[in-house]
């Protein structure tokens, strides 16, 4: 109980000094801690894992991984070289492979440049003759509609002719009654 009371009677006479020499204006130290009291029981409680048992049984744990790391890497190694060799053969069979082949490519690429022009004038006559379909549709439309004009002109044109033979004809009646 003895040290308890010590420590925190400590602890209140640093904060007074620190509170005072703020009030005087000296810096505060930089320190990590509040006070000594919880300085020194971190320090201890750090001491307390360099404990030799528990620092001997990580010893051996990391002898053990170091171990086993270095059969990993003998495996890597042994399956690299391997693996290595296997696929330089695959290259070496795949450039014998592509030689026919890359002897024809200066001819694939004059062809394709060629085809690239004859494609492009098929696209704009596709085009080209989306939009004439457009305007036939719309010359028919438009001829529907000139057709049923002139229909309508010539019925109107039949009714006013037949209007004019009777008027002609009731004005010849009026004209042979005045003579």
């Amino acid at each position: 109980m003895k040290p308890l009371v010590d420590a925190s009677k400590i602890a209140a006479v640093e904060a007074k000094v620190a509170e005072v020499e703020k009030h005087l204006g000296i810096p505060g130290s930089v320190c990590p801690f509040p006070d000594l009291q919880s300085g020194i029981s971190h320090l201890q409680g750090r001491l307390a894992l360099l404990d030799g048992a528990k620092i001997d049984a990580i010893s051996r744990r990391v002898q053990m991984v170091m171990g086993d790391l270095e059969q990993v890497l003998k495996k890597k190694e042994e399956f690299m070289n391997k693996d290595a060799d296997q696929k330089a053969a695959e290259l070496f069979e795949m450039c014998h492979r592509w030689n026919a082949a890359a002897s024809a490519l200066p001819a694939v690429i004059v062809r394709l440049q060629s085809l690239k022009a004859l494609h492009q004038h098929s696209g704009s006559f596709a085009a080209r003759l989306v939009v004439l379909e457009q305007q036939q549709e719309e010359l028919a439309k438009l001829l529907e509609t000139t057709n049923a004009a002139v229909h309508a002109l010539q019925k109107g044109m039949q009714e006013n002719m037949l209007t004019m033979k009777d008027n002609l004809k009731q004005l010849e009646e009026r004209m042979s009654k005045l003579k």
